[in-house]
């Protein structure tokens, strides 16, 4: 990634310019070494050479420390994109399919149906029964329990001429 590629770069630059910083102080010291009497001398060559070989130790330094924060930064911004799905597998269709269980289901519906369609039919059957019979009902006084025994009386009789 971009943030990765950063990183990489900074710490190259990072190294590159630590080496160079290094290199200035040891000339610097070199420097010191050779002209021992620097601090006390007022000999305006060897000033600004002192003074040239501390500026630019001033510009690496501060160069180097600029270059150590935007490394730390890219760091942690490196850090953000590492994706937090990591895919293991490539996906692969399966072999066999595991659900839905189609014959399960439509057996299962269907004998379902069939038992809601029978309770339907016994409860219109008897909802008809129970109104029929309730719709011909005729009151007691009305009726001629005369005609109904001797009706009940000729039913019989023929049943039993038939049995015989």
């Amino acid at each position: 990634s971009r943030a990765k590629e950063n990183a990489r770069y900074l710490e190259r630059e990072l190294t590159q310019k630590k080496t160079e910083l290094e290199t200035a102080e040891k000339e610097q010291e070199a420097f010191q070494m050779a002209n021992r009497n620097w601090d006390r001398s007022s000999d305006p060559e060897m000033l600004r050479t002192l003074a040239q070989l501390e500026r630019n130790i001033e510009i690496k330094s501060r160069t180097y420390l600029f270059l150590q924060e935007q490394y730390e930064v890219a760091k942690l911004e490196a850090q953000q994109d590492i994706p937090i799905v990591r895919v293991l597998d490539s996906p692969t269709l399966p072999v066999s399919k595991s659900s839905p269980h189609r014959k399960v289901t439509v057996l299962l519906m269907g004998a379902v149906a069939f038992l809601l369609t029978s309770m339907l039919v016994i409860f219109i059957s008897a909802f008809r029964q129970w109104r029929g019979v309730a719709s011909k009902t005729i009151p007691a006084s009305d009726y001629d329990w005369q005609t109904t025994l001797d009706h009940d009386h000729e039913t019989m009789e023929k049943n039993t001429k038939v049995m015989q």
